[in-house]
């Protein structure tokens, strides 16, 4: 399960660093499973990992294949073009940087003392 969760969540983050240009032959939302071939479907699914390894979970700040997600479940892009992940097993929101520097952001406790929980 964890081998899993490691390759989603470098899945989710990779696909937030895919260019999203339409070229011609490739698959648009128009198109149904007909209109689409083998070639078309691998050039669409392209995508490049900016942080984390394949494989492994974890919980650890760093530069990019060194840092660690524990099934990241949403992401964000932030006003400055970094992007907040909700590493939800991790109980966290992280910040990853265009230099591919991962980060914890500090999520105060509520009036109730309660820290974040499944974000």
């Amino acid at each position: 399960m964890k081998k899993f969760l490691s390759v989603l969540s470098i899945y989710l983050i990779g696909l937030t660093a895919c260019k999203k240009d339409i070229n011609p032959g490739q698959p648009t939302p128009e198109m149904n499973n007909k209109d689409i071939n083998s070639s078309m479907v691998s050039a669409y699914a392209s995508y490049r990992v900016i942080a984390g390894a394949s494989g492994q979970s974890g919980f650890t700040n760093g530069n990019g294949n060194k840092a660690r997600f524990n099934f990241p479940l949403g992401i964000w892009v932030n006003k400055d073009g970094s992007l907040l992940v909700s590493d939800m097993s991790n109980n966290a929101i992280r910040k990853l940087t265009s230099d591919t520097i991962v980060s914890t952001l500090n999520i105060p406790k509520t009036v109730d003392n309660e820290s974040l929980s499944i974000p």
